[in-house]
């Protein structure tokens, strides 16, 4: 048994999104290996009450948290998008802080950052002497040929991250993890590219999120009925307003089909007017569903439209396939990697226009392909069950694990 040391800055269970992935990834290590997990203070009451609730069996023997805490002062950096690099930034020095202390006792046999999963944002880990894997995520773009409508506002924070990428590229601190890193998990083909040529051999391109358990696919209804989902948080980043102009291209073609919209967001009042003449009877709008409840939700549903323009794991494409719901989505990022033609219809960025009416016939010809789409949907199922399930990438992990420490 090995001892792993893991920077989780987001860890807690049932909370979806980044904070599982530190979740998953910690208990499925610490089914082989002993682990000390480095994360926020505030999981602290999130894990305890897990931990005092759950009849889960998780090896809470071989698994240590560490809850770094900072000084009131400092969480005003925590306040929105701009000061959490900062918050992150002065935790991560805290974090290796206690780490460097640590590894005089155990003498870690492997360190891992895990969350953030971030190019542009490395814990400080890789200082420690002891072989550091770094999971890496954001090198995502919005494709400049869609030309999306954004405020200037919007365009100004798109530019801006990406000078920061680049310039993040001759950071010293970023190019000194990567030289010390044994391997780089990146999420993305995007990120891939972003990385100099001379560390490209340690990068393995692999999604950070998964799925935590197999769950039952969906039953199909005997019936005409066609019941279509879109979702995403109404942000101009997830593209949610190409979806709903491909719905409104075709949603006259067709009495037998059911659209439901899924997010919430600045963008609500706007994607509502647009869908005013159908709301209430081919359009319903549901504001969130419950995370325990969202496998149930999707399985109301035949199929999934996706238009995040930059996602680096997409976890609604993920989720949403793994019970069985083939997929129309733009062929960009985290969705990108994860999917096959065979079970999703991929459209390649290009100018609006020409993206909606694609849109709208990738929707169209799953409504209108009854034996096809269920036969997606069960390629899908067993293709994200077989390579998405955390247990499953954990087995493939932990030999990358035994290859670093020469076993």
């Amino acid at each position: 048994m090995a001892k792993i040391l893991l920077s989780a800055y987001a860890c807690e269970p049932n909370k979806g999104s980044e904070p599982e992935v530190g979740w998953q990834w910690a208990i499925n290590i610490a089914q082989k290996h002993e682990v000390w997990i480095l994360t926020k203070e505030n999981n602290k009451e999130t894990i305890e009450e897990y931990k005092r609730s759950t009849s889960e069996k998780i090896p809470w023997d071989n698994m240590h948290f560490l809850y770094v805490h900072l000084p009131k002062w400092m969480v005003f950096w925590k306040k929105g998008n701009r000061g959490m690099r900062m918050y992150y930034y002065l935790w991560a020095k805290k974090a290796y802080a206690i780490a460097k202390e640590l590894h005089k006792a155990e003498r870690f046999d492997i360190v891992h950052s895990v969350t953030f999963v971030s190019l542009t944002q490395p814990c400080f880990l890789y200082k420690l002497n002891a072989p550091f894997v770094w999971t890496v995520a954001g090198g995502e773009n919005i494709s400049k040929d869609i030309g999306y409508q954004m405020t200037v506002k919007e365009k100004m924070y798109e530019f801006v991250r990406g000078l920061v990428q680049k310039k993040a590229m001759y950071s010293h601190r970023i190019r000194t993890a990567m030289k010390k890193s044994s391997l780089l998990l990146v999420t993305t083909e995007e990120t891939a590219s972003l990385i100099p040529e001379e560390y490209k051999h340690k990068v393995v391109i692999t999604s950070a999120i998964g799925i935590d358990r197999v769950r039952s696919i969906r039953n199909h209804e005997e019936n005409d009925k066609v019941k279509a989902l879109l979702s995403g948080k109404f942000v101009y980043l997830k593209g949610v307003r190409i979806g709903i102009d491909a719905i409104l291209e075709i949603i006259d073609r067709y009495d037998n089909v059911d659209f439901t919209i899924l997010g919430n967001g600045p963008y609500e009042e706007e994607y509502k007017q647009k869908c005013e003449k159908y709301i209430g009877r081919k359009i319903r709008f549901v504001e969130k569903v419950p995370h325990d409840k969202i496998s149930d939700f999707y399985k109301e549903h035949d199929f999934l439209i996706n238009t995040a323009m930059r996602d680096s794991g997409c976890l609604v494409a993920m989720e949403a396939m793994s019970v069985g719901l083939p997929i129309v989505c733009l062929n960009t990022g985290g969705v990108k990697c994860m999917t096959e033609d065979e079970y999703a219809v991929k459209i390649d960025p290009k100018p609006y226009s020409l993206l909606v009416k694609e849109m709208a016939e990738g929707i169209a010809f799953l409504i209108e392909n009854k034996e096809k789409r269920e036969a997606m949907g069960k390629l899908a199922y067993n293709s994200i069950n077989d390579k998405y399930l955390y247990s499953n990438k954990c087995k493939w992990l932990l030999d990358q694990y035994d290859r670093i420490m020469g076993k």
